[in-house]
Parts: C-alpha cells; sequence; structure tokens
C-alpha cells in the first residue's frame, strides 16, 4: 500500500514538473507569471510568523517587527514582503527570537534567489530583443523600394551604382547572412556611402513567407541574384534563383502595378529552365555570357570596356526608351539633331505574345526607316531628354558602301581558367579567320581540361584550333617559356584552376610578368592585352599603374541589372548592342568619318558616320588614354556643336554592323 502511494506522489511530481517545464517555456510572459507565483508564495510562508511568536513579549522592541494594523495578518504580511524585497531587512531582526530569525533567513534568501530569476529573466528578455531587431526579423513597411534577394559581390557595386540614380532609392536586402556579417562587408567593400542607406534582413529568398516580410508586392523593382549565401553550399546559385523565381512569378500579380523584375544567372545552359519557372515574365541575364562577350570584344577593341562603363551607369549618360508622337511618320535618319542632349540609337515596337506584351528593339534600322505611330525612341541622352523638333528636313545621306565583318587568322594566349572559358572560345571564334589557334594555359591536369571541353563546349570550334598547356604561369620561368612563340592578343582570367581563394591575387601577379616581358622583348609586343579581375578596388589598381583593358566581372553585370531593373525594355537593348551578329559598338578610326580631325565637330563625325550606314555615338581621344580622371579619353553623347580638338589617333565610337552591306 505505501509502495503504491509513493508511486502515485512521484507520478503526480512527474506530471506537475511536466506542465510546469511546458508552461514555463511557453516564453517570457510564462516565465515572469511562474516567478511572481513562487514569490507570492514566499510571502505567504512569510505569514507563518504569527504562528512563531512573531508578537512574543521579547520581540517587543525589535526594529523589524511592524505593530501598526494591530499585530495581526497584515502586519506580518508587511514583514514577510519587506524580508523578500529587501533581504538587508533581517540586520533589523536582532533581539528576536530564534524561530523568527530563522524565517527570516530563509525568506530572505529565497526571495535573493527569486529576485536574481527575475532580474536575469528580464535582462535576457531585454537582450533577446535586442538580438531580434538586429537581427532583423522586424517586417519591412516600405513601398517603391527596390528589392534584391540573394548575396555575392555584386551588390556592392549595385549600391554604388545606385548613388548616381536621379533620385534617392530605399534598397532592401534579403539574404541568408546574418546581419553583422552584411554590415561588415559593407563596410569594407563599398566605396560610396552617402544617398542609399539600405535596409538588411535575414532570410530565404526561397521562403514566400520571407517574402512577404520584405513587402515583394510593395517593391518598384526586384533584382535577383546568383546567391551565395545558401546553407548547403553544394546547392547551385543557379537552381536557389530558380525557385525564386517561380515563387514570384506565382505570388506576384501580373497587373500593373506589377514590381520590375530582373534575375542573374551563371550558367547559359539553365536559361531555359529559368524562363520556364519564371513563366517568361522576368528579365533573365546570363553572367557568364555577357562577361564573355565583353572580354572578347575588349580583347578585339582596346578601350571597349570603357565605353561599356560609361554607357552601363547611372551618372552622366543613360539610354531612355520613350514614346515621341511628332516623330511618327518621319525618317531614321531625320532624327539625328531632334534632341540637342541625346543620340536616337533606334526605335522599339510592342507586339502581344501569348496575351502578353513583348518589345522588340530595332538599333539603328536605317537611315530610310520611316518611324510608325506606336514605336518609341531608344535614346542616349544626358539628363532628362530635350525634344526640338528639326522643321527642316535632313539632307539625303549619301549611303557609302560599309564592308562586312573583316576576320583575321590570328594567335590568341589566354592565360587561366574560369568557368566562361567555353563561351570566351565559341565567341571568340565567330571574329576569327580560318586557321587561327588558341592557347590555353592553366594548372587542370590536361585529361581534366579534355572532359570538360568534351562536356561543355555546346558546339565545336570552326575557325580555331585549340591547345592547352598545364604551366603556372604565374612563375616568371614559366610564364617565358609560354611567351616564347609569338602572340598577337593575351587574355587573362580571374584563374579557378589553382584554387587560391583570391584568384584577383594571382591575376596581378600575371599582368606585371607580362608587362615587363614586353618592356624587355619591344620585338615581340601583343596588339591587345585583356585581364578579368573581380574586385572593383583591384581595378582601380590597375588602371591607375597599367594600360591593360580590364574587365570587372562584378561591376559590369551589376551595372546591367540595376539598368533593366529600371526600364525591363533595356535588356533587349544591351543584349542587341553586345551582340556579334547584331548592331554592336566599334571604335573606328577617325579618318573614317573626317578629313579635318582638328576642326570637326561632333555634328560633323554624326553626320559622317550617317553615311556610312552607323551612329556616332562618342569619341576616345588617345591622349586621354591612361587618365582615369577623364574616363581613360572616353567622351560619350559630346555636346554637337563643340569643336573637339581631335588628333589622327584619336577614334569614333559607333554602333554598326559589319555584317551588314549597305547598299551604295
Amino acid at each position: 500500500m505505501i509502495l503504491q502511494v509513493r508511486k502515485r506522489l512521484a507520478r503526480l511530481i512527474e506530471l506537475v514538473r511536466y506542465r510546469l517545464d511546458n508552461f514555463f517555456t511557453r516564453g517570457f510572459s510564462a516565465q515572469i507569471i511562474v516567478l511572481l507565483f513562487l514569490m507570492f508564495v514566499v510571502i505567504l510562508l512569510g505569514t507563518c510568523s504569527l504562528g512563531l511568536g512573531l508578537y512574543a513579549p521579547e520581540n517587543k522592541d525589535v526594529a523589524a517587527i511592524g505593530h501598526k494594523f494591530g499585530e495581526g495578518f497584515w502586519d506580518a504580511l508587511w514583514w514577510s514582503m519587506m524580508h523578500i524585497f529587501d533581504p538587508s531587512y533581517v540586520s533589523q531582526d536582532y533581539g528576536a527570537n530564534a524561530a523568527i530569525v530563522v524565517l527570516a533567513l530563509v525568506i530572505s534568501m529565497l526571495g535573493l534567489i527569486l529576485f536574481g530569476g527575475v532580474i536575469g529573466l528580464v535582462s535576457a528578455g531585454v537582450e533577446r530583443k535586442l538580438d531580434t531587431l538586429a537581427a532583423g526579423n522586424r517586417p519591412v513597411r516600405e513601398s517603391g523600394h527596390v528589392l534584391i534577394l540573394g548575396w555575392n559581390d555584386k551588390i556592392f557595386s549595385i549600391l554604388d551604382l545606385f548613388e548616381d540614380y536621379h533620385k534617392p532609392v530605399t534598397i532592401t536586402i534579403l539574404s541568408n547572412h546574418p546581419i553583422a556579417y552584411m554590415q561588415e562587408q559593407m563596410r569594407t567593400e563599398r566605396t560610396r556611402i552617402k544617398r542609399v542607406k539600405p535596409i538588411l534582413r535575414t532570410g530565404s529568398p526561397t521562403n514566400l513567407n520571407e517574402l512577404d516580410r520584405v513587402a515583394v508586392r510593395d517593391a518598384y523593382s526586384i533584382i535577383v541574384l546568383a546567391d551565395e549565401s545558401q546553407p548547403n553550399p553544394d546547392d547551385e546559385a543557379d537552381i536557389c534563383t530558380i525557385k525564386t523565381l517561380m515563387l514570384l512569378a506565382s505570388h506576384v500579380p501580373l497587373v500593373p502595378p506589377r514590381p520590375k523584375m530582373v534575375a542573374e544567372l551563371q550558367h547559359r545552359e539553365n536559361l531555359e529552365a529559368a524562363r520556364i519557372a519564371s513563366q517568361r515574365s522576368i528579365s533573365l541575364v546570363c553572367s557568364s555570357e555577357v562577361l564573355s562577350r565583353m572580354i572578347v570584344q575588349s580583347a578585339r577593341q582596346p578601350g571597349l570596356s570603357h565605353v561599356y562603363t560609361a554607357l552601363f551607369g547611372f551618372a552622366g549618360n543613360e539610354i531612355y526608351i520613350q514614346p515621341y508622337p511628332l516623330c511618327a511618320g518621319r525618317r531614321f535618319g531625320d532624327l539625328i539633331f531632334d534632341f540637342p542632349n541625346a543620340i536616337a540609337l533606334g526605335t522599339s515596337s510592342m507586339e502581344m505574345r501569348d496575351g502578353r506584351p513583348y518589345f522588340c528593339q530595332h538599333i539603328n534600322p536605317g537611315n530610310d526607316h520611316l518611324v510608325s505611330e506606336g514605336e518609341w525612341l531608344i535614346l542616349l541622352a544626358r539628363g532628362a531628354v530635350v525634344h526640338q523638333p528639326n522643321p527642316v528636313a535632313a539632307s539625303e545621306p549619301k549611303i557609302m558602301t560599309s564592308a562586312a565583318r573583316h576576320t583575321e587568322r590570328e594567335r590568341v594566349l589566354i592565360l587561366g581558367w574560369n568557368s566562361n572559358i567555353y563561351t570566351i572560345l565559341q565567341e571568340y571564334d565567330t571574329f576569327l579567320q580560318s586557321g587561327s589557334e588558341i592557347t590555353i594555359a592553366a594548372l587542370h591536369p590536361p585529361e581534366t581540361v579534355s572532359a570538360l571541353l568534351e562536356e561543355k563546349l555546346v558546339q565545336p570550334l570552326v575557325n580555331a584550333t585549340h591547345t592547352y598547356v598545364q604551366a603556372d604561369y604565374a612563375l616568371s620561368v614559366r610564364l617565358e617559356a609560354l611567351l616564347a612563340g609569338t602572340y598577337d592578343t593575351c587574355i587573362i582570367l580571374a584563374d579557378e584552376s589553382s584554387e587560391e581563394r583570391d584568384p584577383d591575387s594571382r591575376a596581378i601577379v600575371t599582368i606585371l610578368l607580362v608587362l615587363d616581358y614586353q618592356a624587355r622583348h619591344p620585338q615581340k609586343p601583343f596588339k591587345h592585352i585583356v585581364a578579368e579581375v573581380l574586385s572593383a578596388a583591384n581595378s582601380e589598381l590597375l588602371r591607375r599603374h597599367s594600360k591593360i583593358d580590364t574587365v570587372i566581372s562584378p561591376r559590369l553585370i551589376s551595372m546591367l541589372l540595376a539598368q533593366v531593373s529600371q526600364q525591363l525594355m533595356l535588356e533587349g537593348v544591351y543584349a542587341d548592342l553586345m551582340n556579334a551578329h547584331a548592331n554592336e559598338i566599334y571604335l573606328k578610326p577617325i579618318q573614317r568619318y573626317s578629313r579635318q580631325p582638328g576642326a570637326c565637330t561632333f555634328a560633323d563625325l554624326m553626320r559622317g558616320a550617317a553615311k556610312l550606314g552607323e551612329i556616332a555615338i562618342g569619341v576616345k581621344i588617345q591622349a586621354d588614354g591612361g587618365d582615369p580622371l577623364k574616363h581613360f579619353g572616353i567622351r560619350i553623347n559630346p555636346p554637337k556643336h563643340d569643336p573637339l580638338a581631335l588628333a589622327a589617333g584619336d577614334e569614333v565610337i559607333v554602333v554598326s554592323n559589319d555584317d551588314r552591306i549597305s547598299a551604295a
């Protein structure tokens, strides 16, 4: 019988403990309630002093014992509360009987324990609240903001670019990184901190609740980055992007006002899956494809990367697509001087596909193209576009024959290996004459390279043969052995084959060695040297200490993402300008457009370009090519009627299709 009673009592105690534990874990309010209840029990325990002779004659002169309420329950309650709230009060029990002194010590000690628990609980609650605020768990109460989903190195360039935007911008960033990490990275990596104050939130861009927390439906524009912050590093960034696109396409309504959305993908083979996931309603930028085009075109035309930088930023000139009804019915060639601060690059028309509007850009449509009522103009302008229609029709330009694309047989040396090399090889192959040679040097074993090329190279090269050499080209002896042959072009990539944490360090060492070799062997110069660097700070260092035409990977892609996020129609415009088989950007000799470079104006160059079926958008002054303060000699859309004072070595920046032969 006694054993059963003990078992029941043990079960009861266990049940009470279980219920108490559950209640205690409900949070701050439940914990406070438990502590206050225990404190009330201890206070009641102190009232037992009445039965221990609290008001016995020997305690009459004790200072701690009050007599205000007739020496009854309320006096005992007050005596108990004072000992719990102020443990030092026990010193005033001097002279009381032993039972009262012992009880005073017990409830004072219990009071210390309970008050310590309350203070610790309050302190922990305040700290937890501060941590919650610092962790960025609060919902974003913004509208019309720019929302960036994901995290990679491009984010710093995007923030710097929006410093030049024509109005203040609120930018919210959602990534898996802790707030403290993001703040520290921005402190060390951002070069400009003035107008843009980002709002940071920790969370997964592939979680719908997290997207709602950053007001995804109220954003003006959304930029989805190839996320490097996902918890599982084995997950491919493009897969995370595709998951985010699925959420955006299904939960952000198609009807206006709908945020303008653009997403970055790292690999071209994932583009179709991303289009399907986004229901073909979100603009996509493939960073590897764009970078490969920029590297190849910069290798063909020194200075072109500086032109891209000037065109893709928010400072200075921007590309606008706007309607101009007064231009309807006029020839495109007659609009040259309708815009004092702008250059007409082409037109944009809208057509419906599957019930959705699609914008088709027509860059350099030809002088005889008649602008229809539904067409908008694509303009390169300084600030807000000024339209001053010219009542006098321009004279008929004499169209001269434009030569077809000129290809050459070249020997190209590529130092380094990364995921962009497959696109670079195929892109470069389109510009080469049959019989050209491409030599690649990196640290991968030859059998690894053969397997990668067989797997990743979508189409075999037609005009060039490729040779691989396993060599540590960052060592002077190995590099000189490579450079013993004669090459026309040298491309230095951000190398992944060395598995170094900072590919830029290897690239900088290689650049210095190549420049030193050229200085010691002037009889074997490269026509062009292009280096790919990942850090804007390293690019600035190289620009100030060498004349190499550098390509900044994160910054140029950041520019595209930022621009397209504000005008979705720019996606097609930029794709056309960087397409090797469409109207792209060229730097051509000044003598092609003017016989008197020293006395011509930009208006003269525009007329000369129009006669050749091209559009002049700027000039490159050779004398300023090494001066970053003068934008490396690049002047986009200069005032049309101011003298330029050009020299024989200067070049005109034009938009042209060299594949097209204009009618004579």
